[in-house]
């Protein structure tokens, strides 16, 4: 159970990293 803890923090910080580093723009952009 703890490794699905820390790989679900682990998830959530990469997501809100992407967000910030505007990486999750990146897909986005080249679909247009």
């Amino acid at each position: 159970m703890a490794e699905e803890v820390c790989y679900g923090l682990a998830q959530e910080y990469l997501f809100n990293v992407g967000l910030k580093m505007g990486t999750l723009e990146i897909p986005y952009y080249h679909r247009h």
